[in-house]
């Protein structure tokens, strides 16, 4: 179904008090104008729209400028509807201001599904800054359509030709979403809401942000599947891609570039030369990225990674790392370790006998195991459920294997 476009402007009592004068409003350029007293006249003509929601207040409602009347003539003489009036508090106290949030809400609530254009040119007092908090709000609540927001900037225009821009100022809510989506993407590897972002903007997108948000969710997902060969490659990634194309970003999205060093800031860590290779590089590796895990309360995922770990621990002690990323020659040394005897390769399990802290290994894998299981029996495996001891338990277990490099 087709959404509808609607303008959501304010109405106050002019710049003096006595109602508003006639402006020559431009959006992109000076000479291609539109002349009236109202800006949401020049909205709706510059962006197509037929349809206004108005907030205003009582001493608005009831003045003797008559600047609301003079308003709903001049949208009837432009085909502009009316389609509702919200009368609002004057936000001369908290309670006030509380109010306002909440009449702001209710009406915007029920046109979630359109497309709004906003206009706060004649928004008073703190009402601009209320009614940008509502739109990140009720963005997070039901992710409502926000087209554009509006300012028409009278201070900047020529006061002499009665002549003012019309700022577009739509950037401030999509630096908040990208700073939403950096943070996720910080706290736990997660690229779902840039990715978001991105896509919702896929027509009018650079094709280096699109390769960006390939490189963040190819990220996102070899992290959150533990893919201990993939991550370190796949960082390496975004910090080439980001530096090749930050002139290229920078030209189309530089309120975003401080975010996107940080990005670049955060998986520098996981980076690693040769991750085909099991060296020592390697296992310190592994136990960096199970401590990220823990530290973002991927517990699963350090549990899956500390069983891994010890695996390829004893690989490397026993000098015998040409198939270690092999399933099967995985799952013989973990026959050895746990039973230090092995039908298939009695040789094998020989030499995993001889490293010296065996016990120790068996100790801890035995202790990952059984979280293990309570994990992959949903919860069922008959051990604590306590997350908060099993997080403490794992870093404890990774502080003592760690020792063991």
């Amino acid at each position: 179904m087709e959404k509808n476009n609607l303008l959501v402007s304010f109405l106050g009592l002019g710049r003096t008090g006595k109602g508003y004068e006639q402006i020559k409003y431009y959006l992109n350029s000076p000479e291609e104008y539109i002349e009236t007293k109202f800006v949401v006249v020049a909205l709706c003509k510059f962006f197509k729209i037929n349809q206004l929601i108005l907030f205003t207040t009582k001493s608005v409602e009831q003045g003797s400028s008559n600047v609301l009347d003079e308003l709903k003539d001049t949208l009837v003489k432009n085909n502009i509807t009316l389609i509702e009036t919200k009368i609002i508090p004057e936000g001369k106290n908290t309670e006030e201001l509380k109010d306002i949030f909440k009449n702001v809400l209710e009406v915007l609530e029920k046109y979630k599904n359109d497309n709004l254009y906003l206009d706060i040119t004649h928004g008073f007092r703190s009402l601009p800054l209320i009614f940008f908090t509502s739109i990140i709000y009720l963005k997070n609540i039901y992710d409502i359509g926000i087209r554009k927001i509006c300012y028409g900037a009278l201070d900047a225009g020529n006061k002499e030709e009665n002549i003012a821009p019309i700022f577009d100022l739509s950037y401030l809510l999509e630096l908040i979403e990208w700073s939403t989506g950096v943070n996720l993407f910080v706290n736990r590897y997660d690229s779902f809401f840039i990715d978001k972002i991105i896509k919702r903007k896929k027509s009018e997108t650079s094709k280096s942000l699109l390769n960006l948000k390939k490189e963040l969710k190819d990220f996102s997902k070899q992290f959150s599947n533990v893919q201990i060969i993939e991550i370190p490659q796949r960082a390496n990634q975004i910090i080439n891609f980001t530096e090749e194309f930050k002139e290229e970003l920078f030209q189309n999205t530089p309120h975003i570039i401080p975010l996107i060093d940080k990005i670049k800031d955060e998986v520098k860590e996981l980076t690693l030369e040769n991750s085909n290779e099991l060296d020592i590089n390697q296992l310190k590796f592994q136990i960096k990225l199970i401590k990220k895990y823990l530290e973002k309360n991927l517990i699963l995922q350090a549990i899956i990674l500390d069983r891994e770990f010890i695996v390829s621990l004893v690989i490397f002690k026993i000098k015998k790392t040409q198939d270690w990323r092999d399933y099967y020659y995985r799952d013989q040394i973990l026959q050895c370790i746990y039973s230090y005897n092995n039908l298939f390769n009695g040789e094998l399990c020989s030499e995993v006998r001889k490293v010296k802290e065996i016990d120790k290994i068996k100790y801890y894998l035995d202790n990952i195991k059984d979280k293990r299981n309570n994990f992959v029996h949903a919860g069922m495996g008959g051990q604590d459920n306590s997350f908060d001891s099993l997080s403490n338990h794992m870093k404890q277990i990774t502080e003592q294997l760690e020792k063991l490099i």
